[in-house]
């Protein structure tokens, strides 16, 4: 089952980073057939159920000042935030497998801030 993700605002993922709780960002383009495939790998890999992490995406034609002050340079990108900090980006496409191994990273390590820049399909 494939649990859409929410769309959100510079000012709500402010909101969010102070909470310090983690989650998860899709910086995504209608135009941007990539982020469509993304966008339907996360939302396949999320239940409405889910609560292990929340995953919301950013639309960057409303939102095109706020990427690059999270390290956003192409679409698509997944941005994993904790604590208030990025903890790592992923450009391109990924597994599913791959995204719910970075989740459970997220999850455990707030450590490091790292890049990753392989793109594979699921």
């Amino acid at each position: 089952m494939e649990a859409p993700l929410i769309p959100i605002t510079q000012s709500q993922v402010e909101e969010l980073m102070a909470r310090q709780e983690p989650f998860v960002l899709l910086f995504s383009a209608t135009w941007c057939g990539e982020c469509q495939i993304a966008e339907s790998i996360l939302g396949r890999l999320k239940t409405p159920s889910d609560k292990t992490i929340a995953i919301y995406k950013i639309l960057t034609e409303a939102e095109s000042n706020f990427n690059l002050s999270l390290g956003v340079h192409r679409l698509p990108t997944l941005v994993f935030i904790k604590n208030g900090k990025v903890i790592q980006n992923i450009y391109g496409i990924r597994a599913r497998r791959d995204i719910r191994t970075h989740i459970n990273e997220l999850m455990d390590n707030t450590s490091h801030h790292k890049h990753c820049k392989v793109s594979n399909h699921d």
